[in-house]
């Protein structure tokens, strides 16, 4: 979070790297949080969107096996809500490990509660509250294991 109603997001992956920006127009932690849980409880395809202002970026998480996704993150310039993917510009892509994705998006939530706590959260957030059953969900489902489990596989 840089300031009320604004937040930054670092994603560097494989070499890459991308800053992103989101506005408290949309509820970004919280999506991003449920795309997450969705695959990992066996979706093959999840979104979430950062909205800007204006515009927005799509996060596309889809499932390649159950071991690796493949991570678009597509630029739209104005407020797409059901526009396909490909209408948009896409930014980055990245094919990655699914348990080192939720460890690492899992950490940066630790900094963010440690930073702000989950009062703190919502008073800079403003519309949305911090995702926190959710986020529960993720670390309770978060270990190889279950991760393995939730797709039937051992």
């Amino acid at each position: 979070m840089i300031a009320t109603g604004w937040s930054k997001c670092v994603l560097e992956i494989n070499n890459q790297r991308i800053e992103l920006h989101a506005s408290y127009l949309s509820d970004a932690l919280g999506d991003l949080s449920l795309a997450i849980y969705n695959i990992i409880s066996g979706e093959d395809y999840a979104k979430a969107i950062f909205t800007k202002e204006p515009g927005e970026y799509r996060w596309v998480l889809q499932r390649i096996n159950d071991r690796i996704i493949n991570l678009k993150i597509i630029k739209y310039h104005d407020y797409c809500l059901n526009l396909p993917d490909e209408d948009g510009i896409l930014v980055f892509e990245a094919r990655i490990n699914l348990l080192e994705f939720v460890n690492a998006f899992l950490e940066g939530v630790e900094k963010t509660i440690d930073k702000y706590g989950i009062k703190g959260y919502k008073e800079i957030w403003d519309l949305y509250d911090f995702p926190l059953e959710t986020i529960e969900k993720i670390k309770e489902s978060g270990s190889k294991k279950e991760v393995m489990e939730n797709r039937g596989q051992e």
